[in-house]
């Protein structure tokens, strides 16, 4: 077995792994999707991609996020015909020398719940159920014209220049540490996928959102308002306004994730016309111990 790591995949190698996501979207009927982008990984040279070979067949994929040191976000396919031979194993291992070898603690693998392969792979390593997300998709058949936004909000397309506002925007929504919450939207202004904006209420700095890009899919990431002006309706009138850029622009397939324990932000992104398609569990195991197994 030959397992090759990319900290910059090329379109061949995306491609490559795309055709092997599409096999196991049509043997389990999930919608599987990596995520192929590497800019918000703290370090250009840090793995982001992982591909393993059996005999010169593409037997299997993982992806790596890593914007900080605390840990780093995997994810992994297995071709059908190859699960269980010790494929998802082999590239865990990969992954966590990856993680040492840069510092980080653990490895965060996420699956979706309803796959009983990922489920039971992940199981099988040791790794320790921590949190779900549910994945939300925009119904296209929503009247968004029926929705009031705030008068005065904005969305500003940011630049360095709006880096410190929405890094104290982000600490205090997300009680978060401000210089961690500035390197992180540093590289998302920076990346050639996203795209960031800072909200503005009457000129006023008020809230922070984002949206990536993956083929004809956009997911809208890290929304917050600040605390002192929540619950005046900001945070829907800024997912209306992303709603309506996004298929003004001709994009009509867009995500948005929440965390299962925020009943508030899961039941406004149903107000706002987001459907609820899947539900993905993050499990966390000690990169150290993943070499020992």
């Amino acid at each position: 077995r030959q397992i090759q790591a990319y900290s910059q995949p090329d379109l061949a190698t995306i491609q490559k792994a795309r055709a092997l996501e599409e096999v196991c979207i049509a043997r389990d009927g999930l919608p599987y999707s990596l995520s192929f982008d590497p800019s918000l990984n703290f370090s250009k040279n840090l793995p982001s991609l992982f591909l393993s070979y059996d005999d010169g067949i593409l037997t299997g994929a993982m992806t790596f996020f890593a914007p900080t040191h605390d840990e780093a976000e995997v994810t992994a396919i297995t071709h059908p015909n190859y699960r269980k031979t010790g494929v998802f194993r082999a590239l865990a291992a990969k992954a966590a020398n990856a993680a040492i070898e840069f510092g980080i603690p653990d490895l965060l693998f996420f699956c979706d719940q309803r796959s009983s392969a990922g489920v039971a792979a992940i199981s099988k390593i040791g790794a320790v159920y921590e949190y779900s997300e549910y994945t939300m998709r925009f119904d296209l058949k929503t009247q968004l014209s029926q929705q009031k936004i705030p008068d005065g909000l904005r969305l500003i397309r940011a630049t360095n220049a709006e880096l410190n506002a929405m890094a104290r925007i982000s600490a205090e929504s997300f009680q978060e540490p401000e210089e961690r919450a500035r390197h992180f939207l540093a590289q998302a202004v920076a990346s050639e996928n996203r795209i960031q904006y800072l909200a503005t209420i009457q000129d006023t700095p008020a809230g922070i959102c984002g949206v990536g890009y993956d083929g004809k899919e956009a997911t809208i990431f890290g929304l917050g308002v600040l605390p002192s002006l929540q619950n005046k309706g900001i945070g829907r009138g800024m997912i209306l306004l992303l709603l309506t850029m996004l298929i003004e622009n001709g994009t009509h397939d867009i995500l948005i994730e929440v965390d299962s324990t925020n009943a508030a932000a899961f039941h406004l992104y149903l107000s706002c016309g987001f459907q609820a398609e899947a539900t993905i569990g993050y499990y966390r195991k000690c990169a150290s111990e993943l070499l020992t197994i």
